[in-house]
């Protein structure tokens, strides 16, 4: 699935997630996004604190708002997007998207293609975990329960990690809406595990009730569970 595919997906399931055997197999992140992730690393490397960016679609176009510097343990963000069609002459308009009030980006459409009902909508918020270095070897933290708990109790469909990986936790239909006490400690489990190894196991994140994608910078997201 390409990532303006993806982004259909979500839209369509903002508030009502689907079936768990929807989802690809695969995704494919276009270089934008990429290069909006790589840059989340690049900030977080050099500050060593959580940062975060939300991606939104504004009428087919798709923005990541700056990355917002948090603390060492977490982040928050909120951002105001709007969006204006200004007459350039009798078959064109100047489109004008403003991120906080400040214009990113503008294009010019014909008339016959502006939208009836503009659509101005956060597709998902991705953050950073910062590492630490032990014995020479460079660690991070998965997903913690704050950050799942957050994605279970919104509207929004995923949520976005980036460690020297980029992770993306989608939810589903048996998703709950918080995370069991069981639950807790499997992921307590998951982090120790890929904190000290590197690694997930997937029998263990299917046990919280996502979709989780994994994906080195610049290649496929491959899902990890069923």
């Amino acid at each position: 699935m390409n990532f303006y595919d993806f982004c259909k997906f979500v839209i369509q399931h903002i508030g009502k997630p689907p079936d768990a055997k929807r989802y690809s197999g695969e995704i494919s992140l276009d270089s934008t996004i990429w290069s909006e992730i790589k840059n989340l690393a690049k900030f977080t490397s050099q500050f060593n604190y959580e940062h975060s960016i939300t991606l939104f679609i504004v009428d087919k176009d798709i923005i990541a708002t700056p990355p917002v510097k948090g603390s060492k343990s977490d982040v928050h963000t909120q951002h105001q997007v709007n969006l204006k069609y200004k007459p350039k002459n009798k078959n064109f308009y100047e489109k004008q998207i403003l991120l906080n009030g400040k214009l990113v980006k503008k294009s010019y459409v014909r008339i016959t293609d502006i939208p009836r009902d503009s659509q101005i909508i956060s597709l998902f918020n991705i953050h950073s975990h910062p590492s630490t270095i032990s014995d020479g070897i460079r660690h991070y933290n998965f997903f913690s329960s704050t950050d799942l708990n957050t994605l279970f109790s919104s509207q929004s469909l995923c949520i976005g990690l980036v460690t020297d990986k980029f992770f993306l936790a989608c939810r589903h239909s048996q998703s709950p809406r918080y995370l069991s006490e069981e639950q807790r400690q499997i992921l307590d489990q998951i982090n120790f595990d890929f904190y000290n190894a590197g690694k997930l196991q997937n029998e263990l994140l299917e046990k919280l009730a996502l979709v989780f994608y994994e994906g080195e910078f610049s290649k496929k997201l491959q899902r990890l569970n069923k």
